[in-house]
């Protein structure tokens, strides 16, 4: 019988923040994405206070200071690192594998005689060489890899590990699986979904295929084919590059002169542009835009969209059009309290079949590769331009560094004997 498996690393930052700094094992531990405030990562002591990821700092900070919460910036040379030594470990042991993120790796277990021990003694062994925890899961195809997932993490008595290896099995838990928590089925789809009455996993399942493809699309009916069992999706299809690229952020204390409004978008210029970079794709339109909030006295709201002729995604051409674009903005003068801003690639192209053109301004590649290549290296914000400012604008919450055991010598942990 075919079994494809799925190993993750548990609430994977904050396990890896707390393996060379024990003293943080006892507390609840969240990660921030840098100083821009955003928590990426909490363990499971600080969901159980009630913090959530992808949320603002600052709305949890009288629960992380009566709660004794370690708060930390991500140190993703580390996190990478510890990454990689648990993927050695796992494909050391796994006959056919595949890295799937930087905390995932799915692999075919096909033809093991006790899978559930199997995958138990891997766990052991993975948390004893690197003292990361992982879950472990195991299905009829990848979906369902990732609804055992689901059951291993969410549902009481599994504790971490689970295999779903027939139909019956599987169907129990797609009854209780919301459907938003399927592998592939996104806000808009599970909206769009409960909107017809389907909110179960299970009731997806059942649906009409004709309707779905209909309703949905093809990648919906893949998905029922593969909750169905069929063996359709591979782990080894590369993503798709995205279609649109945002960064933005919201301040609670706001944001009053147009000087510091260029500095914090000039910071979100940047991820856009290196996040597209990354994917090699470039920018065809580009969008600015800020606000004030909704309960704020004084009201405003701006966006502007600008296409350019030869498509980039070199960094310092967007600031330049925002330097030019500023006073549509934010007026010169103006005392506005600005609460959310950002940047969106709204329109990309591929950069690797860019039809070369005579008359196209000149980029130097090489310095945005060698910008990207430091910063990956050395950590965020190595080297940035000067543009966005020494200081990040807005509210700072105090967080510590992670101590950089693979990469500082006065970092590495001194043992007493």
């Amino acid at each position: 019988m075919s079994l494809i498996a799925i190993f993750d690393g548990t609430r994977f930052y904050a396990s890896c923040a707390a393996v060379y700094q024990p003293e943080l094992r006892e507390r609840p531990v969240v990660v921030l994405s840098g100083k821009d405030g955003i928590i990426i990562a909490a363990s499971r002591r600080a969901t159980d206070l009630g913090i959530k990821k992808f949320g603002p700092i600052f709305e949890y900070k009288t629960i992380i200071e009566q709660n004794n919460v370690a708060v930390v910036d991500a140190n993703f040379n580390l996190f990478g690192g510890l990454s990689r030594c648990m993927h050695t470990i796992l494909e050391r042991a796994l006959p056919i594998s595949h890295v799937y993120s930087i905390d995932e790796c799915f692999a075919d277990i096909s033809g093991i005689p006790d899978p559930l021990q199997f995958m138990t003694d891997l766990r052991r062994q993975v948390y004893k060489e690197t003292r990361l925890p992982i879950g472990a899961a195991a299905s009829l195809n990848c979906t369902l890899a990732k609804v055992a997932s689901w059951c291993a993490k969410k549902v009481p008595g599994y504790k971490g590990i689970c295999v779903l290896d027939n139909i019956e099995q599987i169907d129990k838990v797609l009854d209780i699986m919301p459907v938003g928590e399927l592998w592939g089925v996104g806000k808009a789809s599970t909206t769009k979904l409960q909107a017809i009455g389907i909110n179960t996993a299970l009731q997806l399942k059942q649906m009409d295929l004709k309707k779905i493809q209909r309703d949905f699309g093809k990648p919906m009916v893949v998905l029922i084919c593969e909750l169905h069992g069929d063996k359709i999706l591979s782990w080894r299809q590369l993503p798709e590059p995205k279609q649109q690229i945002f960064s933005s952020r919201s301040k609670r204390d706001r944001i009053h002169n147009a000087q510091d409004l260029q500095q914090a978008i000039s910071f979100h210029i940047h991820e856009v542009c290196e996040k597209a970079r990354k994917q090699q794709s470039n920018i065809k339109t580009i969008q600015y835009f800020c606000s004030t909030s909704t309960y704020d006295q004084c009201r405003h709201s701006a966006s502007i969209n600008i296409t350019l002729d030869y498509p980039s995604n070199d960094t310092i051409c967007f600031l330049k059009l925002l330097a030019e674009h500023m006073p549509q903005l934010l007026p010169n003068g103006a005392f506005i309290p600005i609460y959310k801003f950002g940047v969106g690639a709204i329109s990309l192209t591929d950069a690797r079949f860019e039809q070369a053109d005579l008359f196209a301004p000149k980029h130097d590649e090489r310095l945005m590769e060698a910008l990207d290549g430091l910063n990956t290296k050395f950590g965020r914000r190595t080297m940035f331009l000067a543009s966005q400012g020494t200081k990040l604008i807005g509210e700072r919450f105090e967080s510590k560094q992670l101590r950089n055991v693979l990469t500082r010598w006065s970092d590495i942990p001194i043992i007493h004997c």
